[in-house]
């Protein structure tokens, strides 16, 4: 019986997913950026699903791919501009102070990830001109987003129940 490509897709994924995370996070050292890359890979495998079915190793075109794809990664990273969050200036008498984004946001968020919630909220920039600014496809980005708004919700409710 001829497996449907959802069938076929679930099967390629179980077998593959915890050392294409293994290879990517001891390459990368960092679980969330390794985690994303992986979805890429899979995401690429979907995307020529009808050829990569008929590769002699999809494992090994997965590996591949993911290699392809964390030297990409890699090489963005050397040419991204890491933008200092702006310094707190002392307002004189006669200004008013009011407290940009940065200064608002937990002390446990990384820089990284007070960039782009600053981008997203403050400077309005869509998915796609964050994706843009940081080398990366849109929907890491959207990944990204995702999971440094669900931190925030989540240090924010912990410092309202305290």
């Amino acid at each position: 019986m001829v497996k449907s490509n959802n069938e076929w897709f679930d099967e390629i994924y179980k077998e593959n997913k915890e050392n294409m995370l293994k290879l990517a996070d001891r390459l990368l050292g960092n679980p969330e950026i390794a985690a994303e890359l992986v979805h890429e890979a899979f995401l690429a495998l979907l995307q020529d699903i009808n050829k990569v079915r008929q590769h002699p190793n999809p494992g090994g075109w997965l590996m591949e791919t993911l290699k392809h794809i964390i030297l990409n990664e890699v090489k963005a990273a050397k040419y991204r501009l890491e933008i200092p969050l702006a310094g707190n200036e002392i307002a004189s008498d006669t200004d008013f102070y009011q407290p940009s984004l940065s200064d608002l946001l937990p002390q446990a968020l990384s820089a990284h990830e007070k960039y782009l919630l600053i981008w997203y909220y403050e400077e309005q920039l869509s998915y796609e001109q964050i994706a843009a600014r940081l080398g990366i496809s849109v929907n890491t980005c959207y990944a990204r987003m995702f999971r440094v708004k669900e931190k925030y919700k989540k240090l924010i409710s912990n410092a309202q129940s305290m």
